[in-house]
């Protein structure tokens, strides 16, 4: 059952990277920034059944481990590495491989919200359009988007030197 790639078919490199640079544009509203601190967040917050403080302990290490993979691969591809976006691709779909669907399609419906809320189409969102009366953002998207500069800490705190 082989899984399926994140990016899939033939892309052109130099718009891909082009594509993740403007995800990365923003500080802490850049779409990145709010991904990985949902990503945190989410890691942060799982409940386990299991007893096991050292098996609850690695799986949560594991999640995290993925998401910081992930972060390092993106910022590979906005300093053009080669095979940068290949080693993304691959790194996203780990982390999303060890989410359940329903936490996927709520981040996607979130990502839509804030892709609504960009009413210029610059790749990032203004104080305006974030905190916009008439916006599709939720107050938990809103939430959501300010755990990004933890999971940024946390993810240079991570990151092998």
């Amino acid at each position: 059952n082989p899984k399926k790639p994140v990016v899939s078919g033939k892309a052109d490199p130099a718009a891909a990277a082009d594509g993740v640079e403007k995800l990365s544009k923003g500080g802490i509203f850049s779409s990145k920034n709010y991904f990985l601190g949902v990503g945190g967040k989410y890691c942060q917050s799982l409940v386990y059944d299991d007893l096991d403080k050292a098996l609850v302990r690695s799986e949560r290490d594991r999640r995290f481990s993925a998401l910081v993979e992930a972060d390092v691969a993106l910022d590979s591809v906005v300093r053009r590495r080669d095979g940068a976006l290949a080693d993304a691709a691959t790194a996203l779909g780990k982390f999303l491989d060890l989410c359940p669907k329903t936490d996927v399609d709520d981040a996607r419906r979130a990502l839509h919200a804030f892709r609504a809320a960009d009413t210029d189409r610059d790749g990032s969102l203004s104080a305006s359009e974030f905190y916009a009366d008439d916006s599709q953002l939720t107050d938990l998207d809103r939430l959501a988007a300010t755990w990004g500069v933890w999971a940024g800490a946390i993810a240079d705190h991570l990151r092998p030197p």
